[in-house]
């Protein structure tokens, strides 16, 4: 599956939806008034498909379970008893720093849209891959795993780069 694939499969109404239930909104004025942006700029990005960059920015500062945000599956909150859920969040921070380091690196300017899309591919396929080798090594964490792929997701990230342009 393509990166831009699975960004088109997010369904950001329902994204927006979830972090409003999360922070006990009722109104889309509320979110855009929490990430400091006017209706019109939220309502635009909404509709626009580059609302996600925000609203996963608040929820890494907050306990918000970024795999039920995108997913809908799991628990609206971190919860330490749920690995998957924590390792999930753990990758997607990882990837997310990867990718803005070695676009930096790069010199390569994304828009927010394409950047997402790389993330959230990368976090897609390295969760399913981490997944599959922890049945085999039952002990792995997200960091020794991130640490002995760093040169497959540099790599994955620098394609995935030249793709986007």
């Amino acid at each position: 599956m393509t990166v831009s694939r699975i960004f088109d499969l997010i369904d950001f109404n329902n994204l927006v939806e979830r972090f409003k239930q999360a922070k006990g909104f009722t109104t889309d004025k509320q979110v855009a008034t929490l990430l400091g942006l006017s209706q019109q700029d939220f309502a635009s990005r909404k509709q626009r498909g580059t609302i996600l960059a925000p609203i996963i920015d608040h929820a890494l500062s907050s306990d918000i379970n970024l795999h039920w945000l995108i997913t809908g599956v799991g628990s609206p909150t971190i919860n330490s008893l749920i690995d998957n859920q924590t390792e999930t969040q753990e990758l997607m921070i990882i990837i997310t720093e990867a990718v803005n380091t070695k676009l930096k690196d790069m010199r390569l300017k994304l828009a927010w849209k394409y950047r997402n899309k790389m993330i959230i591919g990368l976090c897609d396929y390295f969760l399913q891959h981490f997944q599959e080798e922890k049945k085999i090594n039952n002990a792995i964490s997200i960091e020794d795993y991130m640490r002995t792929h760093r040169s497959e997701i540099e790599a994955s990230i620098s394609a995935s780069a030249h793709m986007s342009q």
